[in-house]
C-alpha cells in the first residue's frame, strides 16, 4: 500500500539521481539516449506510482467518512431514548453540567422541572404496554412541542422525564 509506495517513491528518486550523474559523464550520443530512455520509463514508473498512491488515499479518505458517519451515528445513539426520541438521561446529566457551569455566572437563573406520569401503571396493566409506550411518547411530544431554544427534554427512564431550562427563571419555568 502506501509504505510499497513510498519505496518505490524512494527507489524511483535514487535511480534518477544516479543517471542524472551518469548523464554529466557521459560522453557518446547512444549512452545519452540510453539514459534518456531509462529516464523516460522511469518517469513514467513515478506517474503510474501518484496515480495508485491518489487512488488509495482518495479509497482511505472515503473510509474515514464512512466511520466519521457510523461514530455519529453511535454517539446519537449512546444519547437518545429509543422509545421517545428524546435525550436521554446521560446526554440530560451532560445538558445539565454545562447548564450549571454557566449559571454558576451571576444573574443566570436555572429550572429543572421533574416530571412523572402519574398513575402510569394502572395504563400498562390496564391497556397493555403498546398503549403504554404511546403514551410516554405522546407526553415525550407534548413536553418537547412547549419548549424552545437551549432548553432540553430528556427521558429519565419508565414514565419520568426532566426539562432543563437554562437562563429560565422560576416564573417563567412555572409556566412551562
Amino acid at each position: 500500500g502506501v509504505s510499497q509506495a513510498k519505496t518505490q517513491a524512494e527507489q524511483s528518486s535514487e535511480s534518477l539521481v544516479t543517471k542524472s550523474a551518469h548523464l554529466e559523464r557521459s560522453a557518446s550520443l547512444d549512452e545519452v539516449r540510453h539514459i534518456l530512455g531509462d529516464v523516460v520509463a522511469e518517469t513514467r514508473d513515478i506517474a503510474h506510482n501518484g496515480q495508485l498512491l491518489k487512488e488509495m488515499l482518495d479509497e482511505t479518505r472515503q473510509e474515514v467518512e464512512a466511520l466519521r458517519d457510523e461514530l455519529e451515528h453511535t454517539r446519537q445513539q449512546v444519547t437518545l431514548d429509543a422509545l421517545t426520541g428524546l435525550k436521554n438521561r446521560r446526554a440530560l446529566e451532560t445538558a445539565l453540567q454545562d447548564a450549571c457551569s454557566h449559571a454558576n455566572m451571576p444573574a443566570t437563573p436555572l429550572s429543572l422541572l421533574l416530571v412523572d406520569i402519574d398513575h402510569f401503571k394502572v395504563v400498562n396493566d390496564t391497556y397493555g404496554h403498546l398503549i403504554g409506550d404511546k403514551v410516554i411518547r405522546s407526553v415525550g411530544a407534548l413536553l418537547s412541542a412547549n419548549i424552545k431554544g437551549k432548553h432540553t427534554v430528556a427521558r429519565m427512564g419508565g414514565e419520568e422525564f426532566a426539562v432543563l431550562l437554562p437562563e429560565t427563571p422560576l416564573a417563567n419555568a412555572e409556566r412551562v
